[in-house]
């Protein structure tokens, strides 16, 4: 019997590399240069519009559903 396997979203996905990417850059920021912190003004936007994203379609697929 085949178990069901968990399928991975895109926007999941997405919102796990914007996390690694804002990670990485505070990383260098703090530690190498803080001229790294003004690249935050592009990414923390893109990761929060990646989330609502995500929270809106979740809320939509179950206001629609047929249970």
């Amino acid at each position: 019997m085949l178990d069901k396997e968990k399928k991975t979203s895109i926007g999941g996905t997405i919102i796990l590399l914007l996390v690694f990417i804002n990670a990485f850059i505070l990383k260098i920021a703090f530690i190498q240069n803080e001229k790294w912190y003004a690249t935050l003004v592009i990414t923390l936007p893109l990761l929060l519009i990646a989330i609502y994203n995500v929270i809106r379609r979740h809320g939509a697929l179950r206001k629609y559903s047929c249970r």
